[in-house]
């Protein structure tokens, strides 16, 4: 492997720590955060949906979970390639609108938890 792709990567995994030892500039770790940022939520989408797609089978209900798990799939990665400027403005012109309906959004993710646990469970089968 190429010297700077091994830098790279030791300095994304010890940060200021590798740097320091190797006598480079230590650049704040505040600038890498808010590069990764973007992206960390959609990691954490793109896994669950790859977890939903992946149980969808030894659940019941199975078809809605594969259905859920693509949908959080395909959207993740559209928004990979979505630039991030476009992705905040809509954020910031869709979010204040979105806060009004915060008691509907949470009765919403509360039933559709409960709908996770019950097919965990095998509430289907009763």
């Amino acid at each position: 492997m190429h010297r700077r792709c091994v830098r790279f990567l030791l300095d994304g995994a010890w940060g200021s720590r590798f740097r320091e030892a190797q006598g480079l500039p230590i650049v704040s770790v505040r600038i890498r955060a808010e590069r990764a940022l973007p992206f960390s939520g959609n990691a954490f989408w793109f896994i669950v949906g790859a977890a939903f797609l992946g149980c969808a089978s030894l659940l019941n209900y199975g078809y809605v979970f594969q259905a859920f798990g693509w949908v959080l799939v395909v959207t993740t990665a559209v928004l990979l390639f979505v630039p991030w400027k476009i992705h905040r403005k809509f954020a910031v012109f869709v979010v204040p609108r979105a806060l009004e309906y915060t008691r509907f959004m949470g009765g919403t993710a509360m039933v559709m938890g409960a709908f996770v646990v019950f097919s965990l469970l095998g509430g289907g089968e009763i």
